[in-house]
């Protein structure tokens, strides 16, 4: 296999084999997020990846606010609540 340079230009006969020689294993978590706990998030997080690679995944895909979870509090409610999740959560 050729390596590849994102600023060479290559020649049809050159072209960098795309195709992988084995199947990739995806794992994708849909799990709950631990809210408003930044070390239980990192303990589910390292235990899920564990998991996944225990069971051959080659690649974990997680939600793109895992971590922080999605805090859709602070968008409902009375301006009281909202402000009172809004500084635990950011603390």
């Amino acid at each position: 296999m050729t390596s590849f340079s994102p600023t060479k230009t290559y020649r049809a006969s050159q072209a960098v084999d795309m195709i992988p020689s084995r199947p990739i294993i995806v794992a994708v978590p849909q799990l709950e997020p631990c809210w408003l706990d930044k070390q239980a998030a990192l303990q589910k997080t390292l235990a899920v990846i564990a998991e996944a690679a225990n069971s051959g995944a080659n690649l974990i895909a997680f939600g793109e606010l895992w971590i922080p979870g999605y805090p859709s509090f602070l968008y409902g409610g009375s301006m009281n609540d909202v402000m009172q999740h809004s500084i635990e959560y950011v603390s």
